[in-house]
């Protein structure tokens, strides 16, 4: 047949279809033409021969994208696209094979290595115990070699026979020479042949016989030794026993002489911790101040008065021989109860020296409770104490200010004569009036700490700070508070005046603003102050005695409340007693800043 023309339809298989994958344009589907490529194109147009047939290629016309005629994307062939993908996913196989490819290799070689190196470690290991073996088959070899020498001489000395040339490699050697020297020396006139070998085989069988008794000798005289040995070896193993024994039983005595005197220092420790003493020691310790020195007399730390009673604070009464006094300390507010003693602050009757005047009532009140029981407890700290009698009554915060007042009430009623008596009042509130306060000079200092709002609160300076505060947010109140006054110098005052002027830091504004508030509102009646001489202490600074004027009213700090706090008060004494002086003048006229 001719050259036919054949038309070839050019849509795809379904491998094919497969193979080529679908594209998405513009919301819809096209399968892409089977298209051929050039190569498959000129094999095809090259083939001559009758059989061969022409194809009629004819590409599909893809829809055109309405938004982008121009697009050069939809020119591009899907087919190609595709088999370049297949090819670079096949060189990327290819590629990730090789790399395991290498890795194992790598792998199988690093296991050649330590193979080999182990085969190494075990060959050097083989020939240093062959080497080790081969030494001791010579040193072996030498010691047998040795007692054959040994042997041999002692053969040489039973015969009068010539000491030969030996050979110690050969035993059979050895003989034939000891044999050769026999004869030569027992070679005489008169002895024939027979007559030297009856004479060497007698002296061989001499020798056998004594080697035979020489090894038996030895013999026994090794089974003796070792007899012996064996004897000694039990006697100190028995011997041994006994003293570890001994030992035991003298550690066991002394465990149960220990243990039953640490169970009697227990019940005894027990015991004592259980007084007031014992109480009153382990309160020291835990404060960080030595006991020693130090009998305790009273100690009592009860917060549960019976129904009726007035709330008191911990009280401690001891005979300090290394200061020389007698200590009478009360605590500061630790409970629910002491903090109903503090505000219990309505000023209440009290005769002090011949003068009337006012004290704090709930500290009054507890106050009187004590006196009688802390008097009896010193009397008995005092028949202890070897020295002057002095004592020295001290407290803080709520202590202080019982502390105070129980001062005032011995020195009122001269319960103890011929006795010096010193109150030192840390933080102390204001428990007298101003009066009174001045009285207890003589015997009472209280301490002031920086900013501490304690000494500085009472009735009458809460009131003060409440109606300034009232005066100041209130501008009604603040003209019913005036009753007639300059109100002028009241103009500008208001809640947000004084915080401007703080932000601006205008302090001549505050200050007018601060005089026009006080001339108002600090004439509350019944004012109390702390007690005694007044001394305010700053860390870094010396101590000053202050004017009662100073804690006539509340000031608001920041520092206002940990400035309260005992470790402050304990930091500025401490200071001030390293700097010389503070505590010098304790027991003369009065106590030194």
């Amino acid at each position: 047949m001719g050259n036919q023309s054949s038309q070839v339809d050019a849509s795809p298989s379904q491998s094919e279809a497969d193979d080529a994958g679908s594209f998405e344009d513009g919301g819809e589907e096209v399968v892409a033409s089977a298209v051929p490529i050039d190569g498959d194109l000129d094999d095809a147009q090259e083939n001559d021969s009758g059989d061969s047939k022409d194809f009629d290629v004819s590409p599909v016309e893809l829809p055109a994208d309405d938004d982008d005629d121009d697009d050069d994307d939809d020119e591009a062939n899907p087919v190609l696209t595709q088999r370049q993908e297949k090819q670079a996913m096949k060189q990327a196989r290819a590629a990730e094979k090789k790399e395991l490819k290498e890795a194992r290799a790598q792998e199988k070689a690093k296991l050649a290595q330590e193979a080999k190196e182990r085969k190494l470690a075990q060959a050097q290991a083989a020939q240093e115990a062959k080497l080790a073996k081969a030494q001791a088959a010579r040193e072996l070899k030498l010691a047998r070699a040795n007692e054959k020498q040994a042997n041999k001489d002692k053969l040489v000395q039973v015969l009068p026979v010539a000491e030969p040339e030996q050979d110690d490699a050969d035993d059979e050697e050895s003989e034939e020479l000891l044999e050769s020297a026999c004869l030569e020396e027992q070679t005489a006139p008169g002895l024939t042949r027979r007559e030297q070998k009856a004479a060497l085989k007698l002296a061989r069988a001499q020798e056998k016989e004594e080697l035979r008794s020489a090894r038996a000798q030895e013999k026994a005289m090794l089974k003796a030794s070792r007899a012996q040995e064996k004897e000694a070896l039990l006697t100190i193993r028995s011997e041994a026993k006994e003293t570890l024994r001994v030992a035991q039983a003298r550690r066991n005595e002394a465990m149960q002489a220990a243990k039953a005197q640490g169970r009697e220092a227990l019940a005894e420790a027990e015991a004592h911790w259980g007084t007031a003493a014992g109480r009153g020691e382990f309160a020291l310790v835990c404060a960080g101040i030595s006991a020693e020195n130090v009998h305790v007399v009273l100690f009592n730390e009860e917060n549960q008065p019976p129904p009726g009673m007035p709330a008191v604070p911990g009280q401690m009464v001891a005979v300090d021989q290394a200061a020389g006094c007698v200590v009478v300390a009360l605590r500061g507010s630790s409970c629910l109860r002491d903090a109903l003693v503090d505000l219990d602050c309505r000023p209440e009757p009290v005769s002090l020296g011949g003068l009337e005047g006012l004290a704090h009532g709930g500290m009054l009140r507890s106050a009187q409770e004590l006196i009688g029981p802390l008097a009896d407890a010193v009397d008995t700290a005092l028949e202890r104490l070897t020295g002057p009698r002095r004592i020295l009554v001290l407290g803080h915060s709520l202590g202080a200010g019982v502390a105070a007042l129980v001062t005032a009430l011995w020195m009122d009623a001269g319960r103890f004569p011929l006795t010096e008596v010193k109150c030192l009042a840390y933080a102390c509130p204001q428990v007298l009036d101003p009066a009174l306060s001045a009285v207890q000079s003589s015997h009472t200092t209280s301490y002031v700490q920086g900013d501490d709002t304690v000494p500085c609160l009472g009735l009458a300076s809460a009131m003060d700070l409440r109606d300034a505060l009232v005066m100041i947010a209130d501008p009604e109140a603040r003209v019913r508070m005036a009753e007639g006054a300059d109100l002028e110098s009241l103009q500008g005052l208001s809640e947000d005046e004084v915080l401007a002027a703080a932000q601006r830091g205008d302090a001549d504004t505050l200050s007018a603003m601060y005089a026009s508030v006080r001339n108002l509102v600090g004439s509350h009646e019944n004012r109390l102050f702390p007690s005694g001489r007044l001394v305010k202490m700053l860390p870094g600074k010396e101590p000053w005695e202050a004017e009662l004027s100073e804690v006539d009213e509340m000031v608001v700090t920041t520092d206002m409340k940990r400035a309260h706090l005992p470790y402050r008060y304990l930091a500025c004494v401490q200071e001030a007693t390293a700097a010389g002086g503070a505590t010098e003048a304790l027991w003369s006229a009065q106590p030194a800043l």
